[in-house]
């Protein structure tokens, strides 16, 4: 007796199942292959936009910081040399002003030019991620309103 209320529970709580709709080559299972599929694809379409992204903004962050400690280096060089020239003290004075005013305005040269990378993959990301959220949204449409007949 008590097996046939376990057996009438079971079916109420898992009613039968149409197994047909979950077997390969019926409509249901192809549209729920097809919709994974998609999804699949463009989330990693997206992820590896981000990550194409981020590396794109290191590697411009990478080639201002080579050119501007290549650049620094070489205006070094230049006042070392001039130092051995100068022969007064407002020649060392003129030598320190122009290396301390050209360090100046090399530094917001290259402060812009990390900002504007960060800022340039930032917005790569987040259009990245805009799209994404578009395409998601425009997948559920289809499932929030089925067509009427």
């Amino acid at each position: 007796m008590a097996t046939g209320a376990s057996e009438s529970t079971k079916r109420d709580v898992f009613p039968k199942l149409p197994f047909a709709a979950l077997t390969p080559g019926s409509k249901e299972w192809e549209a729920a292959s097809r919709q994974l599929l998609e999804t699949w694809k463009r989330q990693l379409d997206t992820t590896l936009r981000l990550v194409d992204a981020a590396v794109e903004g290191s590697l411009e962050m990478r080639s201002s910081q080579l050119a501007a400690a290549m650049e620094t280096h070489a205006r070094d060089l230049h006042a070392e040399t001039s130092l051995s020239r100068a022969r007064s003290v407002l020649d060392l004075w003129a030598i320190q002003m122009d290396w301390m005013t050209g360090n100046l305005e090399r530094s917001v040269t290259y402060w812009t030019q990390m900002f504007q990378a960060a800022n340039d993959a930032g917005s790569k990301l987040l259009e990245s991620l805009r799209e994404q959220a578009q395409a998601m949204s425009k997948a559920e449409e289809p499932a929030k309103n089925p067509p009427r007949s």
